[in-house]
């Protein structure tokens, strides 16, 4: 309630016609100011000389008012401009404490697993099904995590539709992963980073830029499909999941927000970004990491046999 109530106060304060208002005030008291200090000017002077002083008393007593009025309305937007309402309240990360924590206790099997067995393959211990597990996961306690947070608006886990693809280096493609939703579908199971028809796609430009993210703040400009779920869409961000020592893509998180606008322009979402996505981002790209490692690792000691062979 509180927080409706102060973004409320923030968008009356920073109407235009009100800052217009104040601003005007302000200006005109400062000549007026001046010519009365050196020229000792003064309004109500001459007032009086055609009217009452009663009539005179009433013209000073509404332009002072007036003027504490603007002065006002200009100190309190200029506090709202600098500390402009967040669309999502600060929460703990209680689903990454929670993920972080049962991915320790499966560390620990497989270093218990490594001293009770003499052969153990790297795959038994992480394994493309429980990659899959993993990012499934990941991307049901991000869901979670949104919902907590955005509380200025009333979302519902059907009004966020978050899609994961993993990029495939021999095909230049993204390929479908997981999503979060049962209302909605994905229809572009691959998206080529190269085929003219998905140049206009969001990760596609993404991908193929410097950027690291992407925001559409207004649905009028987000590329539309064939899909149904595009029809309520509002809001859109994706972002690389990427290993930046390597210089290695791994793959696309899509974030989009169906029927309501949790957001007020890019700032926001940028902000939303660093404080609220970026430790399930990582979190990703760990699962990412480790799956590429155990890759590496069988390759490794198949290498390893071929020699001692």
């Amino acid at each position: 309630m509180k927080k409706r109530i102060y973004v409320w106060l923030h968008n009356e304060f920073n109407d235009r016609k009100l800052a217009l208002f104040a601003e005007i005030v302000i200006l005109a008291t400062a000549p007026y100011l001046l010519l009365k200090k050196f020229f000792d000017f003064s309004i109500t002077d001459i007032l009086k000389l055609h009217f009452s002083n009663d009539v005179a008393g009433g013209f000073l007593l509404i332009t002072t008012t007036i003027l504490i009025i603007a002065f006002i309305i200009r100190v309190i937007a200029l506090i709202f401009d600098n500390n402009p309402p967040l669309s999502v309240d600060k929460i703990k990360l209680d689903d990454v404490t929670a993920f972080l924590a049962s991915d320790n206790n499966d560390i620990s099997v497989i270093i218990k697993k490594c001293k009770s067995q003499k052969h153990l393959s790297i795959t038994e211990m992480y394994n493309e099904d429980i990659f899959y597990d993993k990012v499934a996961l990941i991307i049901v306690s991000l869901v979670n995590h949104i919902l907590k947070g955005a509380t200025q608006i009333e979302l519902e886990k059907n009004d966020i539709f978050i899609s994961l693809y993993s990029y495939n280096r021999a095909s230049n493609c993204l390929e479908y992963v997981a999503h979060n939703s049962l209302r909605y579908t994905v229809t572009s199971r691959t998206i080529s980073l190269s085929h003219e028809k998905f140049s206009n796609y969001e990760c596609v430009k993404c991908c193929n830029s410097v950027d690291i993210a992407q925001y559409v703040l207004k649905n009028e400009s987000y590329h539309k499909g064939i899909s149904k779920r595009y029809d309520t869409i509002k809001q859109y961000m994706g972002y690389k999941l990427t290993d930046e020592r390597n210089d290695i893509l791994f793959g696309f998180l899509n974030i989009e927000f169906h029927r309501l606008e949790p957001f007020n322009n890019e700032d926001e979402m940028k902000r939303f970004m660093e404080e609220y996505i970026a430790p399930f981002k990582l979190l990703l790209e760990q699962q990412y990491l480790k799956f590429d490692l155990s890759k590496q690792f069988e390759d490794h000691n198949k290498k390893l046999k071929v020699v001692q062979e």
